[in-house]
């Protein structure tokens, strides 16, 4: 699931610096456990995955934030679009997940 986007104007061979955050709330039954990634794609590039593994015995509503800088280098002249997804790769006993508090940003350096 796309969480987040930013299109940027750049020139090949600028340096693109990318911030972004994201909280991932889970709602959970007992005996819960829970992995996801949260990737960073520009256009349909993967450029850098954060994992996070996380369980626990008790039932209840979980929050998680993820944030990261990265620095991409354009490989062309184009408006690159920078994508946030996150993706669940386990979900024991998680009613639901969602993405809270989206944030993302893009600096060019020429």
């Amino acid at each position: 699931m796309t969480v987040a986007t930013v299109s940027v104007p750049v020139v090949s061979g600028e340096n693109v610096k990318i911030d972004y955050s994201v909280s991932v709330e889970a709602i959970t039954t007992a005996n819960w456990a829970t992995s996801f990634e949260v990737r960073l794609y520009r256009d349909t590039t993967l450029i850098t995955t954060k994992t996070f593994i996380d369980s626990a015995p008790s039932a209840g509503t979980h929050r998680f934030s993820i944030s990261n800088t990265q620095v991409d280098t354009a490989v062309s002249n184009e408006t690159a679009g920078y994508q946030v997804r996150v993706i669940f790769t386990t979900a024991t006993n998680v009613a639901t997940g969602t993405a809270l508090n989206r944030n993302m940003n893009a600096i060019v350096f020429e």
